[in-house]
């Protein structure tokens, strides 16, 4: 499982016009397996007490077992550009905190 209280992007230090949810932005995993009340767009939300988690895709998931989990989009509203993020993980359980992961960026979605 992994899971995100919030994700940021940022140009030259400000949040990039429609990255988070109150800007017009959209977070959604397709195929993800999370439960209503932790959807996608919750890692954008603005608020550290809500979250986005993707729930174990393997009944018989085992500690130390690297899974590979569905990936977590945000789509602004158009393209901007970007040169950070930063992150905060979820209150709960620190198992699902991510250690690894890919950035990618398109301006025409492909």
């Amino acid at each position: 499982q992994v899971q995100l209280a919030e994700f940021k992007l940022y140009f030259y230090e400000e949040i990039v016009e429609g990255s988070t949810i109150q800007m017009g932005g959209w977070a959604f995993s397709v195929d993800g397996n999370y439960p209503g009340g932790e959807r996608p767009e919750f890692a954008i939300d603005e608020n550290v007490e809500t979250k986005w988690l993707d729930a174990d895709p393997d009944p018989k998931w085992r500690e130390g077992t690297v899974y590979a989990w569905k990936a977590l989009t945000i789509e602004l509203p158009k393209a901007k550009p970007i040169d950070a993020y930063s992150y905060v993980t979820a209150n709960d359980i620190e198992n699902r905190d991510p250690i690894g992961w890919t950035l990618e960026g398109s301006a025409d979605y492909e």
